[in-house]
C-alpha cells in the first residue's frame, strides 16, 4: 500500500511476472507516470492504485488480471487511444475509470461478469464499446454514462438478447448494438 504515493520522478512502469497484485494507492498521485505495463501474473489492480496518474497515456494490462478495484485509474485523464480490457478481467469496480476521456474506444474481453457504477462515467472521448462475451455482464445504472460522444455498442451475434436485458432502459437511444459475428 502506497509504495510509490506521490512518486512524480516516476515515468514508466512495468511489472514483471514477479508481482501477483498491485497493491492500494501504490502509485496513487503519480504525476510523472506515462505508461504502465504489467505482466501476465498480475492478478489483481486494489483500489485507487493508480488514482489520479494525470499524464499517463500508454496502459497494458497483461493478460493475468482478475480484478480492476475501486477508483484504480480515477482521474488518469491522459490514458489516450483503444483501452483493451483482457478476457481475464472480472470485475471492474466503481469508478475505475472515471474521468479517463482521452480513451477513444473500449474492448471488454470474455470474461467480464460485472461492471460496478460509474466505472466508465464521463469518459467523453469514447466513440465505440465493443463487449466480446456472448453472456453481458452485470452492467449498473452508471456504469457507462455521461459519454457524450458514444455512438454505438457492439456486441456478439450469440448475446445480443442478454445485452439488450442488462441495458435495459438505461440505454441511451442515441445508442445502437451492433452484432459482430466473431
Amino acid at each position: 500500500t502506497e509504495a510509490f504515493y506521490n512518486c512524480d520522478s516516476l515515468t514508466s512502469l512495468v511489472v514483471d511476472n514477479s508481482a501477483a497484485s498491485i497493491g492500494t494507492s501504490a502509485f496513487y498521485d503519480c504525476d510523472g507516470l506515462l505508461s504502465v505495463e504489467l505482466g501476465d501474473r498480475v492478478t489483481s489492480i486494489s483500489n485507487s492504485a493508480f488514482y489520479s496518474c494525470n499524464v499517463l497515456r500508454s496502459l497494458d494490462l497483461g493478460n493475468g488480471v482478475t480484478s480492476i478495484g475501486s477508483y484504480a485509474f480515477q482521474y488518469c485523464s491522459a490514458i489516450e487511444g483503444e483501452l483493451v480490457i483482457p478476457d481475464s478481467v472480472k470485475t471492474i469496480g466503481y469508478q475505475a475509470f472515471y474521468d479517463s476521456n482521452k480513451i477513444s474506444s473500449i474492448v471488454l474481453g470474455t470474461g467480464l461478469t460485472r461492471i460496478e457504477d460509474y466505472a466508465f462515467y464521463s469518459c467523453d472521448g469514447v466513440l465505440d464499446i465493443t463487449f466480446t462475451g456472448t453472456i453481458a455482464p452485470t452492467i449498473y445504472s452508471n456504469s457507462f454514462s455521461s459519454m457524450s460522444k458514444l455512438v454505438s455498442v457492439t456486441v456478439p451475434l450469440e448475446g445480443y438478447s442478454s445485452y439488450v436485458n442488462a441495458f435495459g432502459t438505461n440505454l441511451s437511444s442515441k445508442l445502437r448494438f451492433q452484432c459482430s459475428e466473431d
